[in-house]
């Protein structure tokens, strides 16, 4: 089955964290002179997460979806320009590759998949902002991105 990966559009959203730094919500709290897409970025990335975290009050549902996608994307490019084995893909893609995918809802989290050709596995890195954002540093990005990176050797 041929699959349409959406890389390019996706790219383009995860760009949108530096390129249009004044939408971030609380735009302040994040570095994005040290946003480059390296590995090491995420760790930028999650210091900001954190402090969105400490300052949830100040964040609307829209917010948090923003940083949600611009954030989630971000990661996904890291992740996918570091092993070419990995493409975007939406959720309805994933569909019709996983049953188990279909079980579940489409929603924000799960719109935007990457999907790992040559293992054939899912990784939901929207999904790890929500649950940075909801649970804390032990879901931060970078760990993610390591483990999808070596899982992949």
């Amino acid at each position: 089955m041929k699959i349409k990966n959406e890389n390019e559009k996706t790219a383009e959203i995860g760009m949108l964290l530096f390129s249009d730094a004044e939408n971030n919500p609380l735009q302040r709290l994040l570095n994005i002179k040290k946003l480059n897409f390296s590995l090491e970025s995420l760790r930028e990335v999650d210091n900001y997460i954190e402090k969105l975290r400490k300052n949830k009050k100040e964040l609307k549902e829209r917010d948090i979806k923003r940083v949600i996608l611009r954030c989630g994307t971000y990661l996904g490019e890291i992740i996918r320009r570091s092993n070419h084995n990995f493409i975007w893909i939406t959720y309805d893609a994933a569909s019709k590759i996983s049953k188990e995918i279909k079980a579940h809802q489409k929603n924000l989290l799960n719109h935007l998949i990457l999907y790992d050709l040559q293992k054939e596995r899912f990784w939901f890195p929207l999904n790890k902002v929500y649950k940075f954002l909801e649970y804390g540093r032990g879901d931060n990005l970078w760990s993610f991105a390591t483990v999808a990176l070596d899982r992949t050797v």
